[in-house]
């Protein structure tokens, strides 16, 4: 009984990538780019995205999120809708608040997708845009949330998303009258998402001899486990 218990518990562990993994985060920035500088000047970007609950293939229409932010920092070129000769501006929100307030996450996983090693861009399905965090906001005097978007192409862009900066009176700026950064990178070597959790088996994984520090721990555990209660019993039979 105690031997099938130790397999059942071992096969669990080897499956359960869940055990192994902290959270999952979608992170990324200027310095995984390329820049092309198209209207303004937008030289730093920082996209944060934690989640609150493992990544599978699939789609995922404002998934839940524990928090996400994205910073912009730049040069505006003479008139634009603010008014401002530079901008320095960052947002962080619980997921929920993020969407309440105007923005939106779109993105689909393949079922080809590897998740051992992170989620890389050439993962994500679609022929055209692939990931978009929009940080529009509806109401809340800001002229310079972005929308970010990436292409299965290796292109991109960031630019200031459709805003309504307030409603009463109406105050509206349109996508990218502030900033415009377009973006190039290597889809199959720019890794989006990290720190994975898998749920349920992955053939790929177990197949590759990868065994992470969790897995051999609870082997090496049961192991030693079984062959004490062995040594116990044959003692308690003497």
């Amino acid at each position: 009984m105690l031997r099938k218990f130790i397999v059942l518990v071992l096969l669990t562990s080897l499956s359960s990538g869940a055990l192994a993994q902290g959270n999952i985060f979608l992170r990324t920035g200027h310095h995984d780019y390329q820049l092309t500088k198209t209207h303004s000047d937008l030289y730093f970007f920082v996209v944060n995205v934690e989640f609150a609950a493992p990544l599978v293939p699939g789609v995922y229409n404002n998934p839940e999120a524990v928090s996400i932010s994205l910073w912009v920092r730049g040069n505006l070129a003479p008139g634009t809708p603010s008014g401002l000769a530079d901008f320095d501006h960052g947002w962080q929100f619980p997921g929920d608040e993020f969407y309440d307030r105007g923005g939106s996450l779109r993105f689909e996983i393949s079922e080809a997708a590897v998740l051992s090693d992170g989620i890389q861009v050439a993962e994500l399905v679609g022929d055209g845009v692939v990931l978009t965090v929009d940080s529009r906001e509806i109401d809340y005097g800001s002229y310079h949330p972005g929308i970010f978007e990436l292409r299965a192409d290796g292109t991109g862009r960031i630019q200031n998303s459709n805003n309504i900066v307030t409603l009463d009176p109406l105050n509206e700026v349109d996508f990218g009258e502030e900033y415009i950064t377009d973006l190039r990178f290597d889809p199959g070597n720019t890794t989006i998402f990290t720190n994975v959790r898998l749920t349920g088996i992955d053939t790929r994984r177990i197949g590759s001899g990868s065994i992470n520090a969790l897995d051999l721990l609870a082997m090496l555990t049961l192991i030693l486990f079984y062959r004490a209660n062995r040594k116990k019993n044959r003692a308690n039979s003497e």
